[in-house]
């Protein structure tokens, strides 16, 4: 992986951070994520496929509140802290894979 990608991925664990937290509401996450999803270079598409479905289900989540002017019920909030679970995990397990790459 080279060093671009490495610092999207540390990134994104940031945001994920930051989120968890409080600091940061679902609207800013949703955009980093795909801000930083964009600017990777040299990640498998699979996982970027991956990562982009698991984005999708936060920004549907996310955008049917909005539709519906209702906050997020309960079940919807389950369902983002799984989601971002998933998400961090799949950035975690990408930053661990070594690097194949010479350099």
């Amino acid at each position: 992986m080279n060093d671009h990608d490495k610092r999207q991925l540390e990134s994104m664990r940031h945001q994920i951070e930051v989120f968890r937290e409080g600091a940061i509401e679902l609207a800013w996450l949703i955009s980093s994520l795909e801000s930083l999803r964009h600017a990777l270079q040299e990640v498998p598409q699979c996982w970027v496929d991956q990562l982009w479905s698991k984005w999708g289900v936060l920004e549907e989540i996310y955008s049917l509140s909005i539709v519906r002017e209702q906050p997020l019920s309960p079940s919807d909030t389950r369902e983002i802290g799984r989601v971002v679970e998933d998400i961090d995990a799949m950035v975690l397990s990408l930053l661990s894979t070594p690097s194949t790459s010479e350099g």
